[in-house]
């Protein structure tokens, strides 16, 4: 039974870095589509993770002959960071922040009396971090005169958020009207982002004692089990081949309730009312510019 174990757990991690390896692969290659190369994107950190994690695994399984360790150990060296670190509201308070400042720096630019096209553009100087990207990529089109419709459709498809939406369309139907009055409404709807801000603020602040009580729980349990392993024999069973398989159930298990906490206090992705149309292609954003 123990080498039926060995040739599973082997063949699991095997499988594990050859999806590693793809996802690395298909971020070089170019001619893959972009939203597979991002559902797959390995960062740099988590790859050093997994690498220290099977070398610990490795180090751990020689010295206590627990197989199970080449699996856990990397599955909790970049599994953890992800599972407890920072939750994914705050990147979307971040973009929500950074559109705020980018709709005030753009209504500021069209009270002085610039075109659209040209407020725009006047915006490279101060393009919030957040968003550089995207509005870099609005930018670089209309340099390459890309009608503005489909420019601004664009870059609301690279921003996939409601409030970039609301932000697009209002330039979009600017744009149709070429009437004035459209700073202000950039104005008044940069204050109803920052509302918005300041709400998710005080919402993620109210979540902060109970993300830090998971952490401690967290750290707290897997020193007690550790310590159990290595000062004790309590946990001679769970070194056989059944006991393996149990206490692989009983780490699962504690993986998803931190899985679901997680799940749980994700923002809620308003619908978006801005479609993309057929003919455009949002994959290559820069190849236009490549082109003229």
């Amino acid at each position: 039974m123990y080498s039926l174990l060995a040739v599973a757990l082997s063949l699991t991690l095997i499988a594990g870095l050859a999806l590693i390896y793809q996802g690395w692969d298909d971020r070089r290659n170019p001619t893959t589509p972009q939203k597979r190369r991002r559902a797959r994107k390995v960062d740099q950190k988590t790859r050093a993770l997994l690498i220290l994690g099977l070398i610990a695994g490795a180090t751990a399984w020689l010295v206590t002959g627990w197989f199970l360790a080449l699996v856990l150990l990397p599955a909790a060296f970049a599994g953890l960071p992800k599972l407890l670190g920072k939750p994914p509201a705050e990147s979307e308070i971040a973009r929500l922040n950074a559109m705020e400042e980018w709709v005030r720096n753009l209504s500021g630019v069209l009270s002085a009396g610039a075109g659209i096209e040209q407020a725009i553009i006047a915006t490279h100087r101060s393009i919030p971090a957040a968003l550089d990207s995207e509005i870099s990529h609005l930018i670089q089109r209309l340099r390459s005169n890309t009608p503005i419709n489909d420019a601004l459709r664009r870059y609301a498809a690279d921003l996939d958020d409601a409030t970039g939406d609301l932000i697009a369309g209002a330039l979009i139907q600017a744009a149709a009207l070429r009437g004035s009055g459209l700073a202000a409404a950039l104005e008044r709807l940069a204050r109803s982002v920052a509302e918005d801000v300041r709400n998710r603020r005080a919402v993620e602040a109210s979540r902060k004692g109970a993300r830090t009580t998971a952490r401690w729980v967290t750290i707290i349990a897997l020193g007690f089990i550790t310590g159990l392993f290595v000062l004790t024999d309590f946990m001679n069973f769970y070194k056989t081949a059944g006991g393996q398989l149990l206490f692989l159930g009983f780490m699962t298990a504690f993986a998803l309730v931190l899985w679901w906490m997680k799940i749980l206090t994700r923002p809620i992705k308003l619908p978006r009312f801005i479609g993309k149309p057929a003919h455009l292609d949002t994959s290559v954003p820069v190849a236009e510019g490549a082109q003229a």
